[in-house]
């Protein structure tokens, strides 16, 4: 099948989950090709980008492009985008040249004859949208986290997702909040984020140390109560002196975070690692005794759907310890695959650290039985086979 991937901007660190998807689509033969609105901006990139040679599939727009194309095609389908516009007595600032990027899309969909158009995010849909209608195509949306928490337009969420021919969601707990809270009537299947668990071979850690290495890889924004884990280490080193954070990933909080670990005087405790290669990350996940992540809901109503960097340090065969939040329960099983707590409780993070540390066997127990899950629930060859089988259906 030739698919259409619509996303905000691609390659994207944080958004590993969509390589992935990509990365098996290809494996099992389909032609995926890759329209990114916006340029990339990070340096890092997955390693499967260049394994499987992403960037040759992905299309940027520019000025200077559009003349590489069919122009006749090109010129139909923005007048159709404009006069759709006018017609909706949608007159907006940049209406040109954002007609002008999604006849260019439209162009290239249109030569190399692809069925389907697929976007993450709901916030992407309306460029999946109009390039339904330029093109007579349907198309399909994945709706995730900020998507539809933060600050939502429900109006807008309701036509964007109600107009996709299918709609898909990573947790139990999303779908019923577009069903209950938003009123989306169409239907909505719930397919994971998968991961793929022949990367991650967990490494078995026979010795016993006095200390203990904590690890989180995450972005550096309010919806990873990184805060809270941070005020919790004073509690921790009371109980294990030689207890060392890592934390792997950027974002706008990196200032505000090194602030506050300087204020509590945990320099030679916390270190930041920044963004890191794929080989690197590996490196981290085996030297760490147990993973953290204790999200909460932010501010605006954002919050995480499923991190897919618990479900990585899961198959790495780590404890987890995060809160209530959201999907996080369906992945992490408390007492089971990891300890949660509530959002914002440092107390509670500092015990749940202090009880792994104790029982070495209560770490080993719950990080097989983590793997476990991941391996039957959370695998993206599993995963993959749901969305082509939803996939296939736009074709009848």
């Amino acid at each position: 099948m030739k698919i259409a991937y619509v996303l905000e901007t691609f390659p994207k660190l944080s958004e590993s989950f969509i390589v992935n998807e990509i990365v098996e689509l290809l494996k099992n033969g389909h032609d995926v090709r890759i329209f990114s609105i916006y340029l990339p901006v990070e340096d890092i990139k997955h390693e499967a980008v260049n394994e499987y040679t992403l960037l040759e599939r992905t299309h940027y727009f520019s000025f200077n492009r559009i003349f590489k194309v069919n122009l006749i095609n090109l010129l139909k389908y923005f007048l159709s985008g404009v006069f759709q516009d006018i017609y909706n007595l949608k007159i907006y600032t940049n209406i040109f040249g954002f007609n002008l990027k999604m006849a260019y899309f439209a162009t290239i969909m249109h030569k190399n004859r692809l069925e389907l158009i697929h976007a993450h995010f709901v916030s992407t849909g309306i460029v999946p949208g109009r390039l339904s209608k330029m093109l007579g195509l349907p198309y399909t949306l994945t709706a995730h986290a900020f998507d539809i928490y933060m600050n939502p337009d429900e109006d807008n969420l309701r036509d964007v997702m109600e107009n996709a021919r299918s709609v898909v969601t990573i947790s139990d707990y999303n779908m019923n909040h577009l069903r209950d809270k938003i009123g989306i009537k169409n239907r909505i299947e719930v397919i994971r984020c998968g991961i793929d668990i022949d990367r991650f071979s967990p490494l078995r850690k026979s010795m016993i140390n006095d200390g203990i290495k904590l690890l989180t890889v995450t972005r550096l924004v309010e919806k990873k109560g990184l805060e809270y884990l941070i005020r919790a280490i004073p509690t921790v080193i009371k109980e294990i002196p030689d207890c060392d954070l890592i934390i792997v990933g950027s974002g706008p909080l990196n200032d505000h975070l090194h602030h506050l670990v300087h204020d509590l005087e945990l320099e030679g405790h916390i270190q930041f690692k920044g963004d890191q290669s794929d080989f690197e990350l590996m490196h981290y996940y085996e030297n760490a005794e147990m993973f953290i992540l204790p999200c909460i809901i932010a501010e605006n109503g954002d919050r995480d759907g499923i991190p897919v960097a618990i479900m990585e340090a899961m198959a790495m065969e780590l404890p987890v310890i995060s809160t209530i939040v959201s999907g996080i329960p369906e992945l992490v099983e408390d007492g089971i695959s990891g300890i949660l707590v509530s959002q914002k409780d440092e107390a509670a993070i500092a015990d749940a650290v202090i009880k792994l540390h104790k029982d070495r066997n209560l770490r080993v127990e719950m990080g097989e039985k983590g793997r476990k899950i991941i391996e039957n629930k959370y695998n993206i060859v599993s995963e993959s086979e749901k969305l082509i089988k939803m996939f296939n259906k736009m074709r009848s």
